[in-house]
């Protein structure tokens, strides 16, 4: 998975915290499913369901890694962890704010790439970050 479909990925789950008023990543996961949410991945980038799951599972990791969300993570088993969410923080709804903006989002894109900085979750997180403060 490249950047540029990894931050889709990361996007995606965002969204999907912020809307759906689950309490742990199998509802999350649930929900999402049933809206569509993951057929990009299924489709345009043909990942099976345990590859697509081991990367929501690192994507969640680095949403609140990135304080982009409140949530206790239980591991379980290897590489398998529960999520339980608290919701989103206020970097995370200010990146949304960014990222759910089509011009913004341009905006961001081409400032990084201005500045010579790959496109990924934590650069964008960076860099909105110091647009909020």
């Amino acid at each position: 998975m490249n950047n540029e479909d990894y931050t889709k990925l990361y996007n995606t789950l965002l969204n999907g915290i912020n809307k759906y008023d689950c309490s742990d990543n199998g509802q999350l996961i649930a929900q999402m499913s049933k809206a569509g949410a993951f057929e990009y991945f299924f489709s345009n980038l043909s990942l099976g369901e345990v590859r697509l799951s081991k990367e929501i599972n690192r994507a969640l990791l680095n949403l609140k890694e990135d304080g982009m969300i409140r949530a206790t993570v239980t591991p379980i088993k290897l590489g398998q962890y529960i999520f339980t969410f608290d919701g989103l923080t206020t970097k995370g709804h200010n990146y949304l704010a960014v990222a759910n903006t089509p011009k913004a989002w341009r905006n961001l894109k081409k400032a990084l790439d201005e500045a010579e900085v790959p496109l990924t979750p934590s650069s964008a997180g960076k860099f909105i970050g110091k647009l909020f403060s």
